[in-house]
C-alpha cells in the first residue's frame, strides 16, 4: 500500500511541475511548495488550483509585458496551465463563442468548459484573420 501510494504522489507531483507550475528557463526546478503540498494528497484535493494557477499566470504575463517592453514578438513560449487562458476568449466574446464553438451532450454537473467544443476546421487552430474577422468591431 505504501508503495502504491508513493507512486501516486509522484504522479501527482509530475503533473503539477511539468503543467501548473513550469518555467521554460529551469523546468528541472521543483517549487518547493508543490514538493510541500503533494506530501497529503487530501490537502492537494482542496486546494485552490485555479486561484493558484491565475496569479501565477497574470505573474507571467506582467513579466513578459516588462520584458517585451511594448513590442509585439512572433513567437514566445508561456509557462504554465494556459488552457483555462486559451478557452477564456471563447466563452467571454459572444462572437467568437457562436462562430468557433459547438454543444455536446454533458451531464447536468460536468463544468461548462465540458459542454462546449471547438468547432473543426482541419487544422490545429485558427487563422488570425479569421479570429479578427469573426470579432469585426465588436467591443467586449
Amino acid at each position: 500500500m505504501i508503495a502504491c501510494e508513493h507512486r501516486l504522489k509522484m504522479d501527482v507531483l509530475y503533473f503539477l511541475a511539468l503543467m501548473m507550475k513550469t518555467h521554460s528557463k529551469s523546468p528541472e526546478v521543483i517549487e518547493p511548495f508543490l514538493l510541500h503540498i503533494v506530501d497529503n494528497l487530501e490537502e492537494c484535493k482542496k486546494f485552490p488550483w485555479g486561484r493558484y494557477t491565475f496569479e501565477d499566470s497574470s505573474h507571467e504575463l506582467e513579466h513578459m509585458f516588462e520584458r517585451f517592453k511594448g513590442e509585439v514578438r512572433k513567437s514566445w513560449t508561456f509557462p504554465g496551465f494556459i488552457v483555462p487562458l486559451e478557452l477564456l476568449a471563447y466563452e467571454a466574446i459572444s462572437s467568437l463563442k457562436m462562430e468557433y464553438r459547438k454543444d455536446v451532450p454533458a451531464g447536468k454537473d460536468c463544468p461548462r468548459k465540458c459542454k462546449r467544443k471547438f468547432m473543426p476546421n482541419g487544422m490545429s487552430g485558427y487563422p488570425l484573420d479569421d479570429l479578427n474577422k469573426a470579432l469585426g468591431d465588436s467591443k467586449v
